[in-house]
């Protein structure tokens, strides 16, 4: 968990390297629990999208959301694809997902 906190703050800094360099040894432990992957997913995700790589946060995006059943994670990283593709040429879709994501945490 200190790691992770570590990473977004890394983050939040601007220095990326070092975030990088922190999740991807977060990914090398054994213990890692599901909520612990999605967190450093979504903080990779975010790394992505403080750099300006919306190409690349939306595959991770995609990556990601293909990998996981759980309708609340889904709902969050919906509700990201959204947020990113409304910053690209694709606006009406990004804010077609975000109205989707918001009204489905309402059936939870």
């Amino acid at each position: 968990n200190a790691l992770i906190t570590l990473a977004q703050a890394k983050i939040r800094m601007g220095q990326f390297e070092d975030a990088k360099m922190i999740h991807d040894h977060i990914f090398t432990r054994k213990d890692l629990t599901q909520n612990q992957w999605f967190i450093t997913k979504v903080g990779c995700i975010n790394w992505y999208i403080k750099k300006g790589d919306l190409d690349g946060s939306e595959h991770l995006l995609n990556n990601v959301l293909d990998s996981i059943d759980n309708k609340v994670m889904q709902s969050y990283l919906r509700m990201l694809k959204g947020y990113v593709l409304f910053h690209t040429e694709r606006k009406e879709e990004g804010m077609d997902l975000l109205k989707s994501s918001i009204s489905s945490f309402t059936t939870f």
